[in-house]
């Protein structure tokens, strides 16, 4: 999810400078505005009212996913850490899980300076963390080739053979650098589910993920793994193509199914409702939050995946710049509600920073 909202044929999401500017603009560095104070208090008030125990009545931790590689451009490591200690006061109920979907450089240089600003709160390596879970990921995959990384970057041989040495280079930083730190997967290298009705394309995204829980594995067996794909036409009208959805059901089957020959495979897919990823395509074309529901249906009905949750994208795309912008906050937790209402378990949403804006 790095990406500056561009067409879908060419959607990858790098946050361009223009969107920075926005976000600065609007605050969300979380340099100005709440007070700590205030801000404490009302996710207080917000979190122990979704939340109830006989034992404490501190705030739950939300479910949220922290870009690491793009926080530079709009925050320092003390702006985080004060974000933290809001969402993650002393007496916080650790129920929510954390997916840092990026620890390092496009280059693979470990992001050191936040990441130990986040161990702190982390499972492992504190005897009260602030979430159930950390999924890890590592670098995100940069094409810069003909289409668009899900497709033609996926399938480039040359291409996934470097971002996989990268990857597990990443992983492997981390664990030496975090030994104590309960560490769970995320993989990082996202996907356009429907493109994987194409033979071709999930063969592809097979072989690199196979390479990925292989690369995990060797170092932390048993562990967790999250994914957080999307897919990017809406249900109510992809779901009325009988071919279409046929051939999905069997690539999406036989890739879970044969994943699963390293450890679990894949424990999680916190699938992106893409509501906001798609909220400058045609009306016809736009994400809704009944679509995520029915996609989310639909790979539950798989039967080969043992959890699949919603990323409620917290953002929208400024149509006229393209950049990522915040998203509503009423809009925002009202798709929330209606997802809850709808049996659906609320996993990691992208990002932190627009998150902080809809919540606190």
């Amino acid at each position: 999810m790095r990406w500056a909202g561009q067409a879908r044929g060419t959607r990858v999401r790098h946050l361009v400078v223009v969107g920075l500017a926005l976000l600065m603009i609007s605050g969300v560095t979380g340099l100005a505005k709440p007070s700590a104070a205030d801000a404490h208090e009302r996710w207080k008030a917000h979190s122990t009212s979704r939340h109830t125990s006989s034992t404490t009545s501190g705030p739950a931790s939300p479910s949220v996913m922290i870009q690491l590689s793009t926080l530079s451009q709009v925050m320092t490591p003390s702006a985080l850490k004060s974000w933290l200690r809001t969402i993650c006061p002393s007496n916080v109920v650790a129920s929510g899980q954390l997916a840092l979907q990026d620890v390092a450089t496009d280059s693979g240089v470990l992001l050191t300076d936040y990441l130990d600003v986040l161990t702190p709160f982390l499972p492992g390596s504190s005897s009260r963390p602030c979430f159930a879970r950390v999924y890890v990921g590592t670098v995100e995959p940069v094409w810069t080739g003909a289409g668009n990384v899900y497709v033609e970057g996926v399938q480039d041989a040359t291409f996934v053979a470097s971002y996989l040495s990268r990857s597990a280079a990443v992983a492997s930083a981390f664990v030496k650098r975090y030994p104590s730190v309960t560490t769970d997967w995320y993989l990082t290298y996202e996907a356009n589910l429907n493109e994987l009705y194409y033979p071709q394309v999930s063969a592809a995204y097979q072989s690199l993920l196979l390479a990925e829980l292989k690369s995990r594995a060797a170092l932390r067996r048993n562990r967790h793994v999250m994914w957080s794909p999307a897919f990017w036409y809406p249900y109510s009208s992809y779901s009325t193509n009988s071919v279409g959805m046929a051939g999905l059901r069997t690539s999406l089957t036989a890739l879970f199914t044969n994943l699963k020959a390293v450890g679990r495979g894949v424990d999680v897919v916190s699938l992106q409702d893409y509501v906001g990823g798609s909220s400058c395509q045609p009306d016809y074309n736009r994400m809704t939050p009944a679509d995520a529901v029915g996609w989310v249906s639909f790979l539950r009905g798989l039967g080969v995946v043992n959890a699949v949750y919603v990323n409620t994208e917290q953002f929208r795309i400024d149509c006229t710049t393209g950049g990522i912008v915040d998203g509503d906050p009423s809009e925002v937790r009202s798709r929330e509600s209606f997802y809850r209402s709808q049996g659906l378990t609320l996993g990691p949403a992208f990002e932190l920073r627009y998150w902080m804006h809809n919540h606190i």
